[in-house]
């Protein structure tokens, strides 16, 4: 009974291992957006158009999560930086929380990679892959608006990690 029940485990993780995985993004997606300033948060003309062109975001890279602080919202984004990504074509397959639920699950061919560790830049291509993404999922889609960014760093980087931001 025993060795059937190991040999049914065993033919299920060989066909979960060679089940065909659908990626979520090239490395140059067309991302959807969601809107952020709901029409009953409208107050007069002037800060309505102020609102509309202007957005301050700050973003902490120095946790274990990526934090964006959307000015007049509040903390917007708090997703773990975790990558998986194909290994053969370099699609991405998931950010975020997504990707962090597959850290010792995934098949041959995809890696779940951290581009940013203890606030350092690992690996510079998936950090700003993974930065765009996040901006684009938070920031209302208009391109007349002007969109300032402060990033957060550690204070202990080295000149050549400082180059890097």
């Amino acid at each position: 009974m025993r060795e059937a029940m190991v040999k049914v485990t065993k033919m299920r993780r060989i066909e979960r291992r060679n089940r065909e995985t659908v990626a979520i993004a090239k490395t140059t997606p067309a991302m959807t957006l969601k809107r952020l300033v709901r029409p009953e948060q409208v107050g007069d003309l002037m800060g309505r158009l102020n609102r509309s062109l202007n957005f301050d975001l700050g973003i902490d890279l120095g946790t274990a999560n990526i934090l964006i602080f959307a000015k007049g919202k509040g903390l917007v984004l708090d997703e773990p930086a975790y990558i998986a990504r194909d290994d053969k074509t370099g699609d991405i397959l998931a950010l975020g929380e997504a990707a962090r639920s597959m850290v010792g699950r995934t098949p041959k061919g995809i890696s779940v990679i951290r581009p940013v560790q203890a606030g350092v830049i690992a690996d510079y291509d998936m950090t700003e892959f993974m930065l765009k993404y996040f901006i684009r999922s938070v920031v209302p889609a208009s391109r007349l608006m002007k969109t300032r960014i402060i990033v957060c760093v550690p204070s202990g980087i080295t000149p050549v990690e400082n180059v890097l931001f």
